[in-house]
């Protein structure tokens, strides 16, 4: 008999942290935020019409009724560097480098700084650019 109550006893066991284990992981799963409000801004000495902001946008839907805001505030640019230099011939060769773009990520709740990064990406062109910076945000939606 006690045998028995035994094998019943670690059946109860083996289900219960099994059902602990699945708990656990679905807890642990990586939610998105939804933000109710997205910013984003240049430092002043940077021109914003140079870099088109206008198409950018993040994997992201707007929720108006969600108390956390996203504010991204470009504060690096660089179109990319021109090198110049003179091969065998006397000619001269020109190689361009990748335009490169700095962020500050911050996501508030309300006027509460939740979670802040620093988010560094590069491109071939300018869409390039802010379509990397939108893939790089859009990452940043965990908590």
């Amino acid at each position: 008999m006690t045998g028995q109550i035994m094998l019943e006893h670690k059946k109860y066991s083996l289900l219960i942290i099994f059902l602990f284990m699945i708990f656990f992981i679905f807890s642990c799963e990586n939610k998105k935020l939804s933000y109710g409000e997205i910013n984003i801004s240049t430092a002043p000495y940077i021109k914003k019409d140079a870099l088109n902001l206008k198409d950018f946008s993040i994997d992201v839907k707007p929720d108006p009724g969600s108390r956390y805001s996203l504010n991204i505030v470009i504060y690096s640019y660089t179109q990319g560097k021109e090198t110049i230099s003179l091969v065998k011939n006397g000619e001269f060769a020109v190689q361009t480098g990748a335009a490169e773009l700095k962020a500050l990520v911050k996501i508030m709740d309300g006027k509460k700084l939740m979670r802040a990064e620093f988010v560094e990406v590069s491109g071939n062109s300018n869409d390039e650019l802010v379509r990397n910076l939108a893939k790089s945000v859009s990452g940043l939606g965990g908590h």
